[in-house]
């Protein structure tokens, strides 16, 4: 406190260096040193109203109580500091100012963890976990205990974990503490657990109707169980599909990744249930699948190689007679075979034309008529077509005319049958020769003679 002589006007306040904390009041006190010759108004000013407000704006004093102290309340907004100004004005007093400068401190509190629930976290992956200390007066630090998992460390000033954990650890429970400056602690307690990186892995379990033939173009649908031998789950949004092999990818069934049914836990297993569709091509075709995610992220064990033999129609080792015809006289009707391991219905053709008179009836696969002129031995190839394309042809192989009882004849004389296309089979002449067609052959010989 300054004393001042009682004959010179001043206004009287305490010394500098009044403390409030943040979000309370406190009070300081102001009078006049002398009597004023009238009325005297004080004004009442912060210089940072940000960090501190005062109340009342003003405070005004007259001859007969200019020395009774008067209060001004002082509130702390933030941490900081103002200077509150008061300055006189009438009786006296104009220009007569005083200043008390104020500091505003933090509230003493204790810091506080907002961070909840364990962590799991994967060796070998980046981590990042913030320990959200709020509260406290600065500076706060926090440390752990017991030593953390290798490869993380922890941020003592801003409390946050991280790193990239380099070894496999069991569910471990850590304690973090938060230290103020004025020694104001909060513990958090909560496990951490550092498990071996995710893998994909999958292995093959059976098949179901899977055939061994098919006949072109046919369709039919099989099952593939596989197992989840990984650690991951399998799920369609993952991208987890069953994807072709020979090569991969391919589309030799009519599709080249079937789709994941539903989700499969490690150890579970899955039933892929799809349509497969005979490719055109007469010959083995290998099945094989193998568990893909994504584009190209092959994994796991491929299923068993099967192979399934696409095969056209056949006449097998059907097998016709000997027949006469003779001229002008109807023929016995002749029922040509009928083929076998069609993929849908079937179509027959005989070629070239029949001997005037002779028709063939290609729903019943039936010769029939009159032969009305003379042929020599000629050969013909009956054809027997599926829907998927497939076609099978027996050829009837003419040897020669000849006299038989003078009269004139016609002979059918059908051999035996041979094999599919795309293998061998014995011609005319009794060489071997490649098949690369799908028919099926059957020879035989017209010829027309005399009796």
């Amino acid at each position: 406190m300054t004393v001042k002589d009682d004959d010179v006007p001043a206004l009287v306040a305490p010394p500098p260096g009044l403390s409030v904390v943040e979000g309370e009041s406190d009070t300081f006190t102001v009078k006049l040193a002398t009597a004023p010759s009238a009325a005297v108004t004080v004004s009442v000013t912060s210089g940072d109203t940000g960090a501190a407000t005062v109340d009342p704006a003003s405070l005004t004093f007259t001859a007969s109580d200019y020395a009774a102290a008067q209060r001004v309340k002082v509130t702390g907004v933030r941490e900081g500091a103002s200077t509150v100004a008061l300055t006189g004005a009438g009786g006296d007093y104009d220009g007569v100012s005083a200043a008390v400068d104020v500091t505003v401190t933090a509230p003493d509190t204790s810091p506080v963890f907002g961070k909840t629930g364990a962590e799991v976290f994967v060796k070998g992956e980046p981590v990042a976990v913030d320990l959200l200390v709020t509260g406290g007066n600065a500076p706060v630090e926090c440390s752990a205990a017991p030593a953390l998992p290798a490869g993380l460390a922890l941020d003592a000033s801003a409390c946050t974990l991280s790193g990239t954990p380099t070894e496999v650890r069991e569910e471990t429970e850590y304690t973090f503490t938060a230290t103020d400056a004025d020694g104001d602690t909060a513990t958090l307690t909560f496990t951490i657990k550092v498990e071996a990186p995710s893998l994909d892995d999958a292995a093959f379990v059976s098949y179901t109707d899977v055939p061994s033939t098919m006949g072109v173009g046919s369709a039919t649908t099989v099952t593939v169980r596989m197992r989840n031998a990984g650690t991951t789950t399998w799920s369609s949004a993952g991208g987890y599909a069953l994807g072709s092999q020979r090569p991969p990818d391919n589309a030799t069934w009519g599709l080249s990744r079937a789709p994941l049914p539903s989700d499969v836990a490690p150890g579970g297993t899955v039933d892929f249930t799809f349509e497969i569709a005979a490719p055109a091509t007469v010959q083995a075709h290998p099945f094989r699948w193998r568990m893909v995610r994504g584009a190209d992220g092959w994994f796991g064990r491929k299923t068993a190689l099967w192979n399934i033999e696409v095969t056209g129609p056949s006449f097998g080792d059907a097998a016709i007679p000997d027949r006469t015809w003779v001229k002008a006289e109807p023929i016995e009707a002749l029922t040509l075979p009928e083929a076998i391991g069609a993929a849908g219905a079937l179509t027959y053709a005989l070629t070239p034309s029949l001997p005037d008179g002779v028709t063939f009836t290609e729903s019943t696969r039936t010769l029939s008529g009159t032969p009305t002129r003379l042929q020599a031995a000629t050969e013909y190839a009956y054809t027997a077509t599926d829907t998927g394309g497939g076609a099978v042809t027996p050829h009837v192989q003419g040897q020669g005319g000849g006299g038989v009882g003078g009269r004139r004849v016609l002979r059918l004389d059908l051999g035996r049958a041979v094999q599919d296309g795309g293998r061998r089979r014995r011609d005319g002449d009794g060489d071997d020769e490649e098949r690369r067609d799908d028919d099926v052959d059957i020879g035989g010989r017209i010829r027309v003679g005399f009796a």
